[in-house]
């Protein structure tokens, strides 16, 4: 750590989900947000909250990195709460409505595809459609701060790519802190990819019967 960044939040582009702890403020303590930057001279982060939208300045004992389930909170409510992202978001779901059938709404084609998702674990079974998930929000973590950077939804392969690697160190060490500053970029991105190869043996290549 350094004095510029004393516990390791700040990254390029932000991406690091923390948890506000331990603050004069009740209400203020136990949501999420993400890290800007730290300033040295004040001796705090600014953090976008996802909730409120606003960004506060908070000391780095009263942060905590979020874990797995944190961070997708956070994207949720990052997705949901910034008016950027919901218009675009609007823009999508009237697209989406366009390509369907007449009296049929993208909610009622959701249903469909959770009713498929249901048949699914019942012919593939359980573990197998729960691990294909799990993999589909890991990914979605991977790559889903690149998709709404800006607050405008745009699937720039060359960005995702760019910023993988950093992504995967950034996910491991948020799951992981005792690996924190401990494993670089490349190979926080090599394990990442074996995880997903493995997981994806498992879901789609049946094991031989004894």
């Amino acid at each position: 750590m350094s004095a510029t960044d004393p516990s390791g939040f700040v990254r390029s582009p932000p991406s690091v989900i923390v948890k506000v702890q331990n603050t004069s403020q009740e209400a203020m303590n136990g949501q999420l947000g993400v890290v800007i930057q730290y300033t040295a001279d004040r001796g705090r982060y600014l953090v976008h909250m996802a909730d409120t939208q606003q960004t506060v300045a908070l000391k780095p004992e009263n942060l905590v990195k979020g874990n797995m389930i944190d961070q997708a909170k956070a994207q949720y409510l990052l997705l949901t709460k910034d008016p950027r992202v919901r218009q675009e978001i609007q823009k999508y779901y009237s697209l989406v409505q366009s390509k369907l059938p007449p009296g049929v709404k993208p909610e009622h084609a959701g249903a469909g595809v959770v009713l498929i998702l249901l048949i699914s674990m019942y012919l593939f079974g359980f573990t197998r459609i729960l691990m294909l998930i799990s993999v589909l929000l890991m990914i979605g973590l991977l790559i889903g701060p690149d998709v709404v950077a800006g607050g405008r939804i745009n699937f720039n392969w060359r960005v995702i790519a760019a910023n993988f690697p950093m992504r995967c160190r950034t996910l491991i060490e948020q799951n992981l802190p005792m690996l924190q500053g401990k494993i670089s970029d490349k190979v926080a991105a090599g394990l990442i990819v074996f995880l997903l190869l493995f997981s994806a043996r498992a879901i789609f290549i049946p094991r031989p019967s004894a």
